[in-house]
């Protein structure tokens, strides 16, 4: 399932908040960061899925994983299996987008 939240302890956390140094699930990511002006400029980013607790600085498109440096390089960075798989940079986000803007960027 992954790691819970760090805020609710209930759900699986989707969200790496930097500043806090938290794992989010996105109900709770909104909640805090909304809280007021500070919070929301707070930069986020999706969580690794295979340690779960790192930032993600990748996403497959295909496999829909998101992995950070150290799992993607071991995983994917291999020169044959890196040109078979499409992949996009996660970019860091701050305010309080919804899930549906989340899963554009």
């Amino acid at each position: 399932m992954g790691q819970l939240c760090d805020f609710c302890g209930e759900q699986r956390s989707m969200v790496y908040c930097r500043s806090d140094a938290a794992c989010l699930c996105l109900s709770c990511d909104r909640i805090v960061h909304s809280a007021n002006a500070l919070p929301r400029c707070h930069s986020r980013t999706l969580v690794c899925e295979q340690p779960n607790s790192e930032p993600a600085a990748v996403r497959f498109i295909e496999e829909e994983i998101s992995l950070c440096e150290n799992c993607n390089w071991s995983s994917y960075a291999a020169p044959a299996s890196a040109a078979d798989h499409k992949q996009q940079s996660i970019n860091c986000y701050s305010g309080c987008p919804s899930a549906a803007q989340l899963s554009t960027e």
